[in-house]
């Protein structure tokens, strides 16, 4: 009789034991598959994530595709007012009625914003805040803070349409 009352104990502590090594070795792989990249508890730091995105978006093998772009920053509004772009190759162009020049300055290619968002995990920013598209991998958005104790020198962006051609 006392042993039909310690075999659900055991059982437990057996799954618990199986789901603590499961969790142990999966945080000692270096990639992440899709279905983790949408995982909404995934660090934005992790460069993980960035390394999963990056390859979703380079299956596609597309280098052609339109946007529309804005900055996210204490920056004149003529900078954060969202823009057409135009990206054959790796060349980008504007699209649509003229925009100011101070806008056009930070245009971006999607390999340019993971650089950038490379770069703050790299540098240890504060706060990195990234959402990728869950199937194309590319960011939907970021905000960076590099640094908690300086005020305005966040920065991010928005994608607020992406086509691919």
């Amino acid at each position: 009789m006392q042993h039909a009352r310690t075999a659900p104990l055991l059982l437990a502590a057996t799954l618990l034991l199986l789901s603590f090594l499961t969790t142990a070795c999966d945080d000692q792989r270096d990639t992440l598959t899709p279905a983790e990249l949408r995982d909404p508890n995934l660090e934005a730091t992790d460069s993980r994530a960035l390394d999963a995105a990056r390859a979703l978006w380079a299956a596609d093998g597309t280098t052609n595709y339109d946007m529309r772009f804005n900055w996210t920053c204490f920056c004149p509004p003529e900078a954060t007012t969202e823009v057409d772009l135009e990206i054959r190759g790796r060349k980008i162009r504007t699209t649509g009625p003229p925009r100011s020049t101070v806008a056009l300055v930070g245009r971006q290619t999607i390999d340019g914003l993971f650089n950038l968002i490379e770069e703050a995990i790299d540098q240890r920013a504060a706060a990195i805040n990234v959402t990728y598209h869950p199937t194309l991998g590319y960011p939907l958005d970021a905000y960076i803070d590099y640094d908690l104790r300086i005020a305005d020198e966040e920065l991010g962006f928005t994608i607020h349409q992406l086509t691919l051609r």
